[in-house]
């Protein structure tokens, strides 16, 4: 018998496919399922969910998340009225408040399939000095 694989998944939707296929992985590679079948250490049932590769949020300021409406909405909708707003909500920012705020994100973006992200801060050099590092890793580890 051919190598066990590390997981099968069984009777998934593929984008672009009306049939429901199976899933083989190998190695962390997608692989041509073997013929006449194989063990695979783990199994799911799709049941027919959508199995697409992992999505990418290709640019986000993680400090800025989940800040709407602070200290005040922007009424205008203009670029100009956020930089402004923001500029006054910067001057309360904590490292604490900073974190929390991201790691809600992360992990909602985790939970919908989001596995990388191109991270960025306005304010982190410069009002937070060493917790500009944190940024980096935040995507890397989301127990923290």
């Amino acid at each position: 018998m051919a190598q066990a694989l590390d997981l099968l998944i069984r009777r998934a939707r593929l984008p672009r496919s009306d049939a429901l296929q199976d899933v083989a992985i190998r190695g962390g590679r997608i692989v041509e399922l073997p013929e006449g079948g194989v063990d695979a250490l783990q199994t799911i049932d799709a049941a027919g969910a959508l199995v697409t590769p992992a999505l990418v949020e290709p640019h986000i300021h993680l400090d800025a998340v989940l800040t709407v409406g602070q200290p005040r909405y922007n009424r205008s909708g203009s670029l100009f009225e956020g930089i402004a707003i923001w500029g006054e909500r910067v001057k309360d920012l904590t490292v604490e408040d900073v974190k929390r705020r991201v790691r809600t994100v992360l992990r909602w973006q985790l939970a919908n399939g989001c596995c990388s992200c191109g991270a960025t801060s306005t304010s982190a050099t410069r009002s937070f000095g060493r917790c500009g590092r944190w940024w980096s890793c935040a995507t890397r580890s989301l127990a923290r």
